[in-house]
């Protein structure tokens, strides 16, 4: 969510989706994304879906792709978006131990039951364990109880680990983890420091910027762009705007936009 200027919202959802094929070991537990593509918009889940999947359709021909697992927070548009993809959801394990360690805070034997029942699919099991501990809790930890309780069940087709599943293919891969750490290196150091605050244009525009950079593809794109001709503007006209202009308050006048680079409006403010 990020904080908005000169719009009629307050605020704005930033929608960000990573795709990538597998993980590369880059040290002692440390592993890197494999052939990463991403894909951002501030718009509905069904307009981000559009987009991503053709993102994905120009790289890939996803009706080839063996398994696809689609990795996410719970959220409604992040589920919808696995028919998109031909995929299966998986609740990121990052927010299921969030939800389960701000129900149960130090109870670590009934938050380990619940754990270890989500792993397996177990779901029901998970549930009755929260139940009868929510039976034991009284005022504001029985109400954050039930709070998770209906987290697992709006999620429950999404809970099992998806290597499970998969059997023997899923063996030696990795949860879907990589979406929090990218969320906070593509979106939040950048754009959410304090006192920042966006107009819906600047936000697409820097996002778009980011994600040449990381992807690699800026300097190709910058070479591909042709600078046009260098707009001359005849010495009256210039003489009567720089008249009009000392006419008028400074603090007007100095208010003034960044013309474009390059491209048909160059010459607009």
């Amino acid at each position: 969510m990020l904080s908005l200027q000169r719009e009629k919202e307050q605020k704005t959802e930033v929608k960000l989706g990573i795709a990538y094929e597998g993980w590369e070991s880059v040290g002692r537990e440390r592993y890197k994304t494999v052939n990463k593509t991403i894909f951002t918009e501030v718009t509905g889940g069904d307009t981000f879906w559009a987009g991503m999947s053709l993102k994905l359709q120009k790289r890939y021909d996803l009706a080839r792709v063996g398994e696809t697992v689609v990795g996410g927070d719970g959220a409604n548009w992040v589920k919808e978006g696995a028919g998109y993809v031909n995929g299966q959801f998986q609740l990121d394990r990052y927010h299921l131990n969030k939800e389960l360690t701000t129900a149960l805070g130090q109870d670590k034997e009934t938050k380990g039951k619940v754990w270890q029942a989500c792993q397996c699919g177990d779901v029901e099991t998970g549930l009755r364990t929260m139940a009868e501990a929510m039976k034991q809790a009284k005022g504001e930890r029985a109400q954050k109880i039930a709070k998770t309780y209906h987290y697992l069940q709006a999620n429950r087709y999404g809970i099992e680990d998806y290597r499970v599943k998969l059997g023997e293919e899923g063996k030696g891969l990795r949860r879907t983890g990589a979406m929090e750490g990218n969320v906070d290196k593509l979106v939040v150091r950048r754009m959410k420091n304090q006192g920042m605050s966006w107009s819906l244009q600047g936000i697409r525009r820097l996002l778009c910027v980011r994600f040449l950079v990381l992807e690699g593809k800026l300097t190709g794109w910058l070479a591909e762009k042709k600078p046009s001709a260098p707009v001359r503007i005849p010495t009256k006209k210039m003489n009567r705007i720089v008249t009009n202009l000392s006419e008028q308050e400074p603090d007007t006048w100095l208010q003034a936009g960044l013309p474009a680079l390059y491209g048909p409006h160059a010459s607009h403010p």
